[in-house]
């Protein structure tokens, strides 16, 4: 029975989570400001995990130059606001699935009724 059928499904889910991070890591990247942007695809970051610490790097940076000195901060402090914007990201990917699971169950309760006579508007 630990034939072709369940590497499928388990490649399938694979497939699905690796497009999910590439559109969380892309829509995260969509959203900085553009310095921020422009300096974080310059890492090129592989992860969002990546994009987020490269982001975070470029826009203490810039607050520091702005200011005209630098803050003094723990590295704790910064850990935090990481860990901060990863549960953010986790709760958005989160939502990602849920979205995509309504989708599909959408569709299907929608390929279910295409046997009845057609309803314009009813899907």
């Amino acid at each position: 029975m630990g034939g072709r059928g369940d590497v499928e499904p388990e490649l399938k889910r694979e497939i699905r989570r690796q497009l999910l991070h590439e559109q969380l890591r892309t829509q995260f990247l969509n959203g900085l400001r553009d310095p921020i942007k422009r300096f974080t695809l310059s890492r090129d970051p592989t992860t969002v995990d990546e994009a987020v610490d490269a982001a975070v790097r470029e826009e203490r940076n810039e607050r520091a130059v702005n200011s005209g000195h630098a803050p003094v901060r723990s590295v704790r402090e910064g850990d935090r606001e990481i860990d901060e914007l990863r549960a953010r990201l986790e709760r958005v990917e989160q939502l990602l699935e849920a979205s995509i699971e309504l989708q599909r169950k959408q569709m299907r309760d929608c390929d279910s009724c295409r046997g009845s006579a057609p309803r314009r508007g009813a899907c």
